[in-house]
């Protein structure tokens, strides 16, 4: 991603961010996995997308053309993570250059999305940096499948 579209994801990170407390079904999924420190949610810049980042932005200009370029659009104009609970992924220097969410209203199993850009693999890289330099002695690398289960790691103090 280029330098803008990163400025852009982060953005749409801080709105989705906002969105978690103004709209009741992010923190009611969030709550049914357990999360809800709220220094988890505001650290983690965790987010919701309730489907009104298109009421957000300008319709006239390059903004969604952008959007749909970094993936948070689809070429109709839809929120790729519509009722999703999302969680922005940060790069090596802190910056939001990926987004992983969750599905909140499927039923059965939970769907799992990421923006089609490469994982980076490790959710939360600058965290694992500060903490690795804390305390060189730790041994122990805690591995999840998905940023949900990272996110109930971290909150019961891992």
């Amino acid at each position: 991603m280029t330098a803008e579209q990163l400025s852009l994801l982060g953005k749409v990170a801080e709105f989705y961010h906002k969105s978690l407390f103004k709209y009741p079904d992010g923190l009611a999924c969030l709550k049914s996995h357990g999360l809800t420190d709220q220094a988890l949610l505001e650290i983690f810049h965790v987010g919701y997308a309730a489907d009104h980042l298109k009421e957000a932005i300008p319709a006239a200009g390059d903004i969604v053309a952008e959007l749909q370029a970094i993936g948070i659009l689809d070429s109709d104009g839809k929120e790729f993570f519509r009722d999703c609970v999302v969680f922005p992924v940060c790069d090596q220097h802190g910056r939001f250059s990926q987004m992983y969410g969750r599905r909140i209203h499927e039923a059965g199993s939970a769907v799992e999305i990421c923006l089609p850009a490469p994982a980076a693999g490790v959710w939360n890289v600058v965290g694992l940096d500060a903490a690795l330099q804390e305390d060189a002695s730790k041994s122990t690398l805690l591995l999840t499948t998905s940023i949900i289960d990272a996110a109930a790691l971290w909150q019961a103090g891992h």
